[in-house]
């Protein structure tokens, strides 16, 4: 019999299998298209440099961008590339300011923010260790008997029952009684 787990791992494999095929018969489909109607990927180096830039650009990386562009200027200063890089990143001066300006309040809410994470992490921490510590000072449905003696000690009384499959037994701690079935806890019962 095939569990739940072994289909969903076959799934899983049908599933990236296809999705495998699909990308490279689009990857297929996208190189012979692009050929048919004589389409040219520029992968010249001062193009490379221009998406590098762009992409600095885009992430608000000023200073690196500012450093890309300089290094165009410098290899190819006659490039239609490079003029149009100059002229789409002109203001890179204006934003390096401008984030040199907004650093340290940036810093600020930055560090603001880690510390403030850092409480949270904490809070969080000394909630799981008290639960932790509350777990293990309470009985639970399901818990053994190891725990029972562990949280309540030795019972004053054991009442047993014992059946062709299970053993029931009443613990007994004063006016508290807790009930196990082989060995575990199905219940209690406390009167106040």
């Amino acid at each position: 019999m095939i569990s739940q787990v072994q289909l969903t791992k076959k799934k899983i494999i049908i599933i990236s299998s296809i999705i495998l095929i699909f990308a490279v018969f689009t990857g297929v489909f996208t190189a012979i298209f692009l050929n048919q109607n004589n389409v040219k990927i520029d992968t010249s180096p001062e193009k490379i440099m221009f998406d590098r830039l762009d992409s600095l650009y885009r992430n608000q990386n000023y200073s690196e961008a500012k450093k890309v562009l300089q290094e165009m200027n410098s290899k190819y200063p006659n490039s239609d590339l490079v003029k149009k890089a100059n002229s789409m990143f002109n203001n890179l001066d204006e934003l390096i300011k401008k984030d040199e300006l907004e650093k340290p309040e940036r810093d600020a809410k930055a560090q603001k923010a880690a510390e403030e994470h850092r409480q949270w992490m904490k809070q969080e921490a000394e909630a799981a260790k008290k639960l932790q510590q509350e777990r293990e000072n309470s009985i639970y449905i399901g818990d053994n008997r190891e725990k029972v003696l562990k949280v309540f000690g030795n019972p004053d009384t054991i009442n047993r029952t014992v059946t062709k499959n299970l053993v029931h037994e009443q613990w007994v701690y004063g006016r508290t009684y807790i009930y196990l079935e082989n060995d575990r806890v199905t219940s209690w019962q406390d009167s106040q």
